[in-house]
C-alpha cells in the first residue's frame, strides 16, 4: 500500500510540474487576444452603465412619487394676516404662551368658504386638514375644513 501510495505522489508532482513547464514555456498573448479581452471587458463596462442609468432613472421615478401624508387638527384663534393677506390660525402653547405658531391656510376661490372663514376672524376655532411645508418653513393646511369651537358637535 506504501508502495503504490508513494508511486501516485511520484505520478501527480511529476504531472503538475509538467504542466507548470507548459504554462511557462507558451507564448505571451498577442495583441488581437488583448485586444479581444479589452473589447469584452468594455462590453461589460457599458452593459453596467447602461443599467445603472436604467436604475437611476427608476429612482428618480420612486423618489417623486408622493408616499403618505400629515393629517391635522390645528385648534387656536383664525387670524387674517394684513402684510401679504391670507388666514391662518395663531396657536399659543400651554407650556410657553410667549411663543406663537402660525398654521397658514391655502384658501381656494370658494366663495362660500371664505365667507364662513371672514365669519369666524378672530374665534377659537378647529381646522382639520392636510398640512404642508414650504421651502422657507413655513407650515400651512390645504384641503381643509374649520369649525367654529364653541359650536356643538355634529354626530
Amino acid at each position: 500500500m506504501r508502495k503504490s501510495l508513494a508511486v501516485f505522489a511520484c505520478v501527480a508532482a511529476v504531472s503538475a510540474l509538467a504542466g507548470a513547464v507548459l504554462l511557462a514555456d507558451s507564448p505571451p498573448p498577442t495583441e488581437e487576444q488583448i485586444g479581444a479581452e479589452l473589447k469584452e471587458a468594455r462590453k461589460r463596462t457599458e452593459a453596467a452603465q447602461a443599467e445603472e442609468r436604467a436604475l437611476q432613472k427608476r429612482l428618480e421615478g420612486a423618489r417623486a412619487q408622493p408616499r403618505g401624508r400629515i393629517s391635522a387638527d390645528v385648534e387656536g384663534v383664525l387670524c387674517w394676516r394684513d402684510k401679504g393677506g391670507g388666514y391662518y390660525v395663531r396657536i399659543r402653547q400651554r407650556d410657553d404662551p410667549a411663543r406663537e405658531v402660525r398654521v397658514a391656510l391655502v384658501v381656494p376661490e370658494d366663495k362660500f368658504l371664505v365667507g364662513r372663514l371672514d365669519g369666524l376672524k378672530g374665534q377659537d376655532v378647529v381646522v382639520k386638514g392636510t398640512l404642508l411645508q414650504k421651502a422657507d418653513g413655513e407650515l400651512y393646511l390645504d384641503d381643509f375644513g374649520a369649525e367654529d369651537v364653541r359650536a356643538p358637535k355634529r354626530k
